[in-house]
């Protein structure tokens, strides 16, 4: 669709669910008023405002543009989600995330992912709450060998407890397999400690948490390439360590009787 659009200079991505992105190749950056350094363009967006919610599209500008059925489905299904009679669209990849596939993204989680253990998940939209435990929502099939595994997650009270799985080759019916041969990566405390958020559970502790007070969202990236694991969060490399079980397996999250949300859970495998 090729419409005027508006700059919006101070936006942030990570506080919206981002619909639609201007594809930077069809814009002269180096122009005079071009505002975003970074080049990242949103078009219409979703978000959360108290109990409602907010459909924003920066197009329609041009009068051939409301008789093109794309912006049409666009405006009506925007419509329908603030009604709440509809899921959110599925978020567009920020740039710099080519490549990467949503694991948990809809209003309703693939058949794939299913539950081990006592408790589980409540799926929201596009986000997904633990609730009881100690067990281990997984994504059951596909295998995932070397990868960079991005996710956000939020904390309804301080050290409230959690985890994200990788690379456990199998479950057999417990949530404690998965942990005795991959690696847990921690959701927990802010304070120094061997098992604080960001940790290699049981293995070894994160040089710092950056972690953000509960109920704001973080942002945690866990790269596995061969036994070495990296782990960001909230932008800042936290841990690397050399590990020597699987070098491929499942991924998934665990609920452990706290309150922990997760959303925009997605992975690119390195080939």
């Amino acid at each position: 669709i090729a419409d005027e659009i508006y700059q919006f200079k101070d936006w942030d991505r990570k506080k919206l669910h981002v619909l639609l992105s201007l594809d930077p190749e069809s814009v002269d950056v180096t122009k005079q008023g071009v505002k975003r350094a970074d080049h990242d363009f949103a078009n219409a967006w979703t978000n959360e405002y108290g109990k409602g919610r907010v459909f924003y599209t920066a197009l329609g500008h041009r009068e051939e543009v409301w008789a093109d059925p794309r912006f049409l489905t666009h405006l009506v299904n925007g419509i329908a989600w603030t009604l709440r009679d509809a899921p959110p669209a599925r978020p567009a990849a920020a740039t710099g995330e080519e490549g990467f596939q949503w694991l948990l993204q809809a209003a309703a989680p693939p058949a794939e992912w299913k539950q081990v253990g006592p408790g589980g998940f409540k799926l929201d939209n596009g986000v997904a709450t633990a609730n009881g435990g100690m067990g281990l929502w997984y994504l059951d099939g596909p295998r995932f060998k070397d990868f960079v595994l991005r996710l956000e997650y939020r904390q309804a009270k301080p050290s409230a407890n959690s985890g994200v799985y990788v690379r456990f080759p199998r479950v057999d019916g417990t949530p404690n397999l998965p942990i005795d041969e991959g690696y847990e990566i921690q959701i927990y405390s802010s304070e120094p400690a061997k098992n604080a958020t960001g940790a290699i559970y049981s293995f070894q502790p994160p040089s710092e948490v950056p972690q953000k007070p509960a109920g704001e969202w973080n942002d945690m990236e866990i790269a596995a390439t061969g036994q070495k694991y990296t782990v960001r969060l909230n932008g800042k490399v936290i841990n690397t360590y050399t590990g020597s079980r699987a070098l491929e397996g499942m991924i998934g999250l665990q609920n452990h009787d706290d309150e922990v949300a997760f959303r925009n859970v997605r992975v690119k495998e390195l080939r």
